[in-house]
């Protein structure tokens, strides 16, 4: 039976898979901290991570064909801090409730991206970048919550 390398790295903390030709995820080692996916071209999907419990960045900016997230790709990840979905295709995200120690969330032109989910519970967040998000309505309570990049 084939085991994945990647999958075996039990002591990896940062994985950079950005500007590689990956359609999916592969299968990759819980123990993360950082992965960056950033430029992935053929990335059309981000499944669950919720195993990804100590995630603490999570970069998918520049995937041109990223539209879908799991909808429980966030659940678990209460220790993720840094989280980018610039320059893709991404019309709604899941909820973040759970993401308490998020400081950065970065959305710039995301020019499909129609909504925001309730973030009332992402008492930490410092920078919220919604530049170039033509789609998007947005919620007077998120303006007057946060510092915003528009």
């Amino acid at each position: 039976m084939f085991k994945d390398p990647i999958a075996e790295l039990n002591q990896l903390k940062v994985l950079n898979l950005s500007k590689t030709k990956i359609s999916k995820l592969p299968p990759i080692p819980c123990n993360l901290s950082e992965l960056n996916l950033s430029g992935c071209s053929e990335l059309v999907e981000l499944p669950s991570t919720t195993f990804l419990k100590n995630l603490e960045l999570l970069d998918v900016s520049n995937t041109p064909k990223l539209a879908k997230i799991n909808h429980e790709s966030f659940q678990h990840l209460t220790y993720l801090r840094y989280l980018n979905f610039s320059n893709t295709k991404v019309e709604n995200l899941p909820t973040l409730s759970n993401l308490r120690n998020l400081r950065q969330l970065l959305l710039r032109n995301c020019t499909f991206l129609r909504n925001l989910p309730a973030m009332e519970e992402v008492t930490r967040l410092e920078e919220l970048d919604l530049s170039g998000c033509s789609a998007l309505k947005v919620n007077d309570s998120i303006i007057d919550s946060f510092r915003i990049n528009m």
